[in-house]
């Protein structure tokens, strides 16, 4: 309704990007992102948003260019170095995914789902003792603060552990976590695609084909 008002609106073109995401409409999402990007060139969150499009169409050596243009802009923007670290990580390149993550953790002030980002590569690399220090500071992070369940399940994910990733996860629906959407898209998650319990979720998020 909002673009039907205004159809130059840039953020109204930045969220129906997301949720074209969502949705897994790839092409689509990355046209609205791009649009919301030409509308707002110096915005730093639309350039992200058209690398995270160009990464879900597999477009990843362009969407690793994107990220590079943000950070020409501003070196410590966090959720570009959270891009980069999810791009590499899907190209293979481990050790630069992880320096990656690492750059975001520290940038945004450790972010608690930056961290649980880079706890997952811990586990995934057989870093446990590295991904259960992190796991500790989530948590002692969530006596003082907010720190969504879905950072938790996407820990626990990484470790293997995939009753305490469902129970994580279903307290995330509960909550509304703004990243459950992204669900069934995000790669991080596909150990969990072949359980009852994922696609049950699904459904009830409306997900579900």
């Amino acid at each position: 309704r909002g673009l039907e008002l205004n159809p130059n609106y840039a953020i109204g073109h930045f969220y129906f990007a997301n949720y074209l995401l969502a949705k897994e409409q790839f092409q689509d999402a990355l046209q609205e992102a791009r649009r919301a990007k030409a509308l707002d060139p110096v915005s730093l969150p639309a350039r992200s948003n058209t690398a995270t499009a160009l990464y879900y169409s597999g477009q990843h050596d362009q969407a690793i260019e994107q990220c590079f243009e943000a950070l020409e802009i501003n070196p410590t923007f966090a959720r570009s170095y959270e891009d980069l670290g999810r791009i590499y990580w899907e190209k293979g390149m481990r050790r630069e995914a992880i320096r990656a993550y690492r750059r975001a953790v520290t940038y945004s002030g450790r972010s608690s789902l930056y961290t649980a980002e880079l706890a997952h590569a811990y586990a995934a690399t057989g870093r446990r003792k590295d991904a259960l220090q992190l796991l500790k500071e989530l948590t002692i992070q969530a006596r003082k603060r907010y720190v969504s369940p879905y950072a938790f399940a996407l820990v626990y994910t990484g470790m293997g552990n995939k009753d305490q990733a469902f129970a994580w996860l279903g307290r995330a629906y509960e909550e509304r976590a703004g990243t459950l959407p992204f669900l069934k898209i995000k790669p991080e998650f596909a150990s969990l695609r072949s359980n009852p319990r994922f696609h049950k979720l699904l459904s009830r998020m409306g997900l579900e084909s």
